[in-house]
């Protein structure tokens, strides 16, 4: 600990994670610690060479907007469990992304086999359930009426309800117009009321939903509509089954595919792993060591990132193309200075 602290490892590892594009990624690359395996390093860096590797052949992949799926993921197991359909949305979109990462490496799977494993066994066909959601769920959360018929049929139902009973109470406050305050049919606690001026009460019977601020208004639910507000209710409260109901189903193939779709979250954190540190080494014009067994370090042209980041950020923007030169390893100098790099023995 007191060699990474000395290293500002923390600081750097900060450093490159701002290049990462999901929260998973993210928070991989701040867990960060060095390896103690020899296997499990070169795999690694096989993974970043082969990221760059496939970005020169203008092959890649993004993902945007990407929310941590760990808490839906968990719902899912829990039997008979519904997730909201901002949820579901975003698992959906989990799954198209992964996808089109996997579409973008499998041209290319020979040469990147690294890559090429961790998203080879996502199942194609899991595009069905991403499209199945997308469909059916609007990018507001609200769902589409044709999400079901039975869906599309009570929404119909609603809305020529809704229709009659807004026109049936215009013409009310037509034929009272002196105890009307607002021509304006509202809307009180979920029913559609008339707002009577407070002293014509007696003219228009029926049940008051609530007064104005100013007292001077009474909303009144009028005893004509009473029935047509009452069965407005019934038909939305059958709409809130359906919509439950088409919830529930869209869950329930997720949760079929569980073990499909962790596989697919995990992808995507490893890749943004990845792909985090190949941004990193693109922008620090940094390479892909190589791993010897002699126990040697050889450093070319090496430089802190930290003190280079920083070097970058005081240097003026209009004195940056004038008095910085990048050099072929990346390594920024204002000076004509060199210092020779050294083989440094490791214990």
């Amino acid at each position: 600990m007191f060699s990474l602290e000395t290293l500002q490892f923390k600081q750097l590892l900060e450093l490159i994670a701002r290049g990462a594009q999901t929260p998973m990624g993210k928070s991989r690359l701040l867990d960060l610690r060095p390896h103690t395996s020899k296997i499990k390093l070169e795999s690694d860096l096989l993974g970043i060479g082969e990221t760059i590797g496939l970005e020169k052949a203008d092959v890649s992949w993004s993902f945007s907007e990407m929310q941590d799926p760990s808490d839906s993921l968990a719902l899912l197991k829990i039997r008979n469990s519904t997730l909201e359909p901002t949820l579901l949305r975003e698992l959906a979109s989990l799954i198209s992304q992964a996808l089109f990462a996997r579409t973008a490496i499998q041209g290319s799977k020979d040469s990147a086999p690294t890559l090429w494993r961790i998203v080879g066994d996502i199942p194609k066909d899991l595009s069905k359930t991403a499209e199945n959601i997308n469909k059916k769920i609007l990018p507001s959360g609200e769902l589409d009426d044709s999400a079901s018929p039975e869906l599309s049929r009570i929404r119909r139902e609603i809305n020529s309800q809704r229709a009659n009973l807004t026109r049936s109470l215009e013409n009310l406050m037509r034929s009272k117009s002196d105890a009307v305050q607002d021509d304006i049919v509202t809307l009180r606690n979920g029913r559609f009321v008339v707002p009577v001026k407070a002293n014509f009460t007696g003219k228009i019977g029926g049940v008051a939903h609530g007064t104005s601020s100013s007292g001077a208004t009474i909303f009144i639910e009028p005893l004509e509509s009473i029935e047509a507000n009452n069965e407005l209710q019934v038909l939305k409260a059958k709409e809130e089954n359906e919509i439950l109901r088409i919830l529930f189903s869209l869950s329930d193939q997720l949760r079929q595919n569980l073990p499909s779709i962790a596989l697919a979250a995990s992808a995507v954190a490893e890749l943004d792993f990845i792909k985090t540190k190949a941004i990193f080494a693109k922008k620090f014009n940094a390479i892909v060591p190589m791993i010897t067994d002699d126990e040697s370090l050889d450093l070319q042209n090496a430089r802190h990132p930290l003190l280079e980041e920083s070097l970058r950020n005081s240097i003026p923007l209009s004195r940056k193309g004038a008095k910085a030169e990048t050099r072929p390893s990346g390594s920024v100098r204002e000076s004509q200075n060199e210092t020779n790099s050294e083989i440094v023995p490791v214990s």
